[in-house]
């Protein structure tokens, strides 16, 4: 009878750990298309928007932020793959300046502010732009309410992105979004 009462609260602790530790990573993914306004080499963008079509755990129900990036003031890494295959560059731009913040339907927020950003954008064997690839981005945690009042930790983004139409005032492109939070 005791190494049964033993079993039953060794697996009651395993199980609250795990749930403990699976509740502190937030994870959704989401189709996207954005547009950005271009301003000599600044680009911005200016959203507030429901999330549909997200899956994930605990997704939030809206998005609501903007971006602001300068596109001469990428640093070149040097060469990536688009999904493993197709070559590409890899670039960093230390100008991105984002603020998201996060709604969900109980009224709870929380807002990240990126802190770091690279693309992969794939190239053909002539050298030229595909206009397609891979970002990537990492955050810091700045502010939450309701079930994430003084909430703080680590939020990061991949995406791939195909550019739709593209002039010298402004450009658009698709893609698909996933969304990770690790709160401390």
């Amino acid at each position: 009878m005791v190494p049964n009462l033993l079993r039953q609260v060794l697996f009651t602790v395993v199980f609250l750990a795990c749930f403990s530790a699976q509740a502190r990573e937030l994870f959704w993914q989401y189709d996207y298309q954005t547009v950005y306004q271009s301003e000599g080499f600044v680009r911005k963008a200016f959203f507030d928007r429901p999330l549909t079509n997200i899956r994930g755990n605990g997704p939030p129900s809206r998005s609501v932020g903007y971006i602001t990036f300068d596109v001469s003031k990428y640093d070149f890494k040097g060469p990536c793959y688009v999904d493993d295959i197709q070559f590409g560059l890899q670039l960093d731009n230390a100008s991105l300046s984002e603020h998201v913040t996060w709604h969900w339907s109980d009224g709870s927020t929380l807002t990240v502010k990126r802190t770091s950003f690279s693309i992969c954008n794939a190239y053909d064997d002539q050298n030229r732009n595909l206009e397609y690839g891979e970002y990537f981005a990492e955050g810091l945690i700045i502010d939450g309410t309701g079930r994430f009042e003084g909430a703080s930790g680590t939020a990061t983004l991949r995406a791939d992105y195909r550019q739709l139409w593209g002039n010298e005032d402004s450009f658009s492109a698709i893609g698909k979004i996933k969304h990770t939070v690790n709160l401390d």
